[in-house]
């Protein structure tokens, strides 16, 4: 290859990441739009069909339930058949799923679109971590993914202001019908704009691309998909992906515990105004932003992307932050938004690390929709458990026991990232 063609290549590669970077951007964000938006609902629905809020987190509950079943179909699925289909298709089928919703007249039907709602959602994370896998090697990608991460933190965010002001001006039930139609557009417009990978518009795969090959020679690109056997292998077979998985599982019981149940804690224990407490739940996603894209530079700048020692420092001091809150004096408002960030900047940036980052680092390329499934699945078994343990909690005991489930399991979540301290992603066939 001619300097000149190296240039060219160089400067198409930088355009197309670009490219792909903007469209699962802006994908994966709006999904947000139709899984966050029933947080902010949540008092509504209670009041006029009575519920508790043991049986409103049954409700939620179902969604991560067909979620982390999703996840396990649709990771080996995307691996097979790519992320740009897949995301658009759960963008649509999330977005049907979302407006029925605004129609139930019914815990019951409540709970089965909410369930099927989960599976599409499932389609969304594998989806873009594959693009990501595909486009970008491992020494950018914790910058990348902290980058990413913001898509949706900003989504969760911007999902939060809009149902908290539909829910205010016309009722929670437009809390679902708009977003589903925001989703939808979306979701053709990532079609439109997304590539799988470089070898689809003609640009060599990222092994040549950064110079991997017998004797520093480029080898020829590996087929799209090795088989179901090697993307097992590599994410069944894995006993660093399980540990991954276990310890994404405690971290879910904080995670999703917050965001299930933090704007229901802020209106039962600050007055019964939902527009103040959306404003001050945002909080969370928002300084998440500037936590995930911290870590993910973290991890490449000085510890040569080693993901871990950065994951267990910000699980211990979110597990601080998360004992704390609960116990802070009532009526001091900028305290309570100050600390709402410091959970959010040390929840996120573990988030799309261990979801994210180390699925593409342990799994490879090539399984990276397979390895992020299985975390992924085994995250969202501790979303269930957190969803519907802390609404108990809340209605038997108190609130103070959630949110000593919630430490509990950012301690724990720790405990088990502590084995992967020294592990970094090698230099091997599939990057």
């Amino acid at each position: 290859m001619t300097s000149v063609d190296s240039c060219l290549t160089a400067a198409s590669y930088r355009r197309w990441r670009g490219r792909v970077f903007a469209a699962v951007w802006l994908g994966y964000g709006a999904y947000y739009l139709c899984r966050v938006n029933i947080s902010v609902a949540i008092p509504g629905i209670m009041a006029e069909f009575g519920l508790s809020k043991t049986a409103m987190g049954a409700i939620t509950t179902s969604l991560f339930v067909a979620y982390a079943v999703g996840q396990l179909i649709n990771g080996q699925l995307v691996d097979r058949f790519g992320g740009r289909r897949l995301l658009a298709v759960g963008a649509l089928g999330s977005a049907v799923l979302c407006f029925a919703f605004g129609f139930a007249g019914t815990a019951a039907a409540m709970t089965a679109l909410w369930l099927v709602n989960g599976y599409f959602q499932a389609m969304g994370w594998t989806s873009t971590v594959k693009a990501m896998a595909n486009w970008f090697p491992p020494r950018s990608r914790g910058r990348m993914s902290g980058w990413l991460g913001t898509s949706y933190q900003v989504g969760n965010a911007y999902a939060w202001l809009l149902a908290g002001y539909l829910v205010a001006v016309v009722g929670w039930r437009w809390a679902f019908w708009v977003p589903a139609v925001i989703l939808a557009a979306v979701g053709l417009v990532v079609y439109a704009v997304l590539r799988d990978a470089p070898e689809q518009v003609g640009l060599p795969c990222i092994e040549v691309e950064d110079g991997l090959g017998a004797d520093g020679e480029a080898r020829a690109p590996a087929p799209a998909y090795l088989g179901l056997r090697f993307t097992l292998r590599q994410s069944v077979a894995n006993p660093r992906i399980w540990l991954l998985g276990a310890a994404f599982m405690s971290f879910q019981l904080v995670r999703y515990g917050f965001m299930v149940w933090a704007p229901t804690y802020l209106f039962d224990t600050q007055g019964g105004n939902i527009r103040a407490v959306t404003l001050q739940v945002i909080a969370l996603p928002l300084a998440g932003s500037l936590g995930s894209v911290l870590s993910g530079w973290m991890t490449d700048r000085f510890f040569q992307s080693r993901r871990a020692p950065v994951v267990v420092a910000q699980l211990l001091l979110l597990a601080a932050f998360t004992f704390v809150f609960p116990h802070l004096p009532r009526g001091h408002l900028w305290l309570s938004v100050a600390f709402l960030m410091l959970i959010g900047a040390t929840t996120y940036g573990p988030d799309v690390l261990m979801a994210g980052t180390l699925a593409m680092d342990v799994g490879t390329r090539k399984a990276a929709g397979s390895a992020a499934g299985l975390i992924d699945a085994l995250g969202y078994v501790g979303a269930s458990v957190t969803a519907v343990a802390s609404g108990w909690l809340a209605d038997n005991v108190g609130w103070n026991w959630a949110f000593v489930l919630w430490a509990g399991g950012a301690l724990l979540a720790a405990a088990l990232m502590a084995p992967l301290w020294n592990y970094r992603p090698p230099r091997r066939e599939y990057l």
